[in-house]
């Protein structure tokens, strides 16, 4: 009997020493999980499309000194290529569209204009000429969000030297002959490696484009010399749609900094929810200027509206509870030039005021915080235009402190 009292006492000795050596296992992983953590930071770019978020994540690549490869330099040469064919493509359809003939030109003085806008329905029945799906989908946007002002004076002189053009004949010149050669470019399959703009296309984009203002554009003769390589500057122009998941690193304070970039279009927010795990912040764009554009992929939605809906569903999900909620009004720039002709108050009923950037800006920073249902969560809220790389280093260096805070209250530093 005793011998049998011995060998259980001796048992539960061995399991408790066993216990005891297991949690002890498991302390010393979580203190090393702790460390790791305290060494780390994982940041999302979240934003519906086209709000800039791979702008910033090449600012924040060149302001921390992560180089860009040969192959990422050749790629943006091969994408600059395509907003330049992109580019005078749409200016070509805007043109047959409200019935700009080529090579129009105004008076150099006409009476002020309307600010009556020009109705969707009017362009409808517009008939699509390239084949391209992507071209089709984003031209149907195109269809309700074109610039155009119906009652505009110079407006209507355009369609009445549009109405006068003989239909077999078609139109005539320099302008109508490049016209023919931009349609007939291919960009379904892009630019292969190493290869430049024909000539004649360089051209075409010159004669179609005499304007000031775009970056691409005006820059055709250095752009597409056969030795061209894209600058800094060129690099954070370039447009490159978001179709998979990226990750970039880089140390901050001895910090690393785990960057991932999403896909902002509605088919690529299903990839979002395997990278919710641990995020410290989150950096959500907003584009300034998209209040009278359409979602590229419904031409029914307005593009605010539907990044008004993301951001309720990010800053109110479960999992970010107490991840920093870091907002960037983007695309301030755009912003400032649309407000001269088109109205807010068009496009969202409730803003009342001058349609200025103080009110505008101030309107639209409150429709998102209002989104906000946690009254403890605090959204930090910046101004920005990404494609100025001072602007964006000292906005960074703020966002940097606010996730090395975040990190830190994370494991009970703070």
């Amino acid at each position: 009997m005793g011998n049998a009292c011995s060998g259980k006492s001796q048992e539960a000795a061995a399991a408790s020493a066993a216990d005891i050596a297991n949690s002890k296992e498991i302390d010393k992983q979580l203190k090393k999980e702790e460390e790791a953590n305290m060494d780390t930071a994982k940041l999302l770019l979240l934003g519906t499309g086209e709000t800039g978020k791979s702008t910033i994540l090449k600012q924040m690549r060149l302001i921390n000194g992560v180089t860009f490869t040969e192959d990422e330099y050749i790629g943006f040469r091969s994408a600059i290529f395509m907003n330049i064919i992109t580019c005078a493509k749409s200016l070509i359809y805007a043109m047959d569209t409200l019935k700009i003939p080529y090579g129009f030109q105004p008076p150099p003085i006409w009476p002020v204009i309307d600010e009556t806008p020009l109705s969707p329905d009017s362009l409808e029945n517009v008939e699509e000429e390239d084949p391209e799906s992507a071209e089709r989908r984003r031209r149907s946007s195109e269809n309700r969000q074109l610039c155009s002002k119906h009652n505009d004076p110079i407006a209507i002189l355009a369609r009445q030297q549009y109405a006068n053009i003989d239909p077999e004949k078609g139109q005539l010149g320099p302008v109508a002959d490049a016209a023919t050669v931009i349609r007939a470019v291919n960009i379904r399959f892009g630019f292969v490696k190493g290869e430049t703009l024909p000539t004649n296309i360089v051209e075409a984009v010159r004669i179609i484009w005499k304007d000031a203002g775009i970056h691409f554009l005006n820059d055709l003769d250095r752009v597409c010399n056969p030795e061209y390589m894209p600058s800094e500057q060129d690099i954070l122009n370039a447009r490159m749609m978001t179709t998979s998941i990226s990750e970039t690193r880089f140390e901050v304070q001895g910090v690393t900094f785990r960057v991932f970039d999403v896909g902002g279009q509605r088919s690529q927010r299903k990839k979002w929810a395997p990278y919710f795990d641990d995020v410290r912040a989150i950096i959500y764009l907003v584009a300034m200027n998209s209040y009278d554009q359409v979602c590229f992929e419904d031409s029914s939605a307005n593009r605010m509206t539907e990044s008004l809906n993301v951001f309720k569903s990010m800053c109110n999900h479960p999992m970010f509870k107490s991840t920093a909620m870091i907002l960037f009004m983007n695309k301030i720039d755009l912003f400032r030039a649309k407000l001269e002709t088109a109205m807010i108050a068009n496009h969202f009923s409730e803003f009342q005021g001058p349609n200025t950037y103080e009110r505008g800006s101030e309107f639209f920073a409150r429709q998102f915080l209002t989104q906000n249902k946690n009254p403890e969560k605090k959204i930090y809220v910046h101004f920005t235009w990404a494609t100025d790389t001072k602007q964006i280093k000292k906005i960074l260096t703020m966002v940097n402190e606010i996730i090395l805070s975040s990190n830190m209250a994370s494991i009970g530093l703070m």
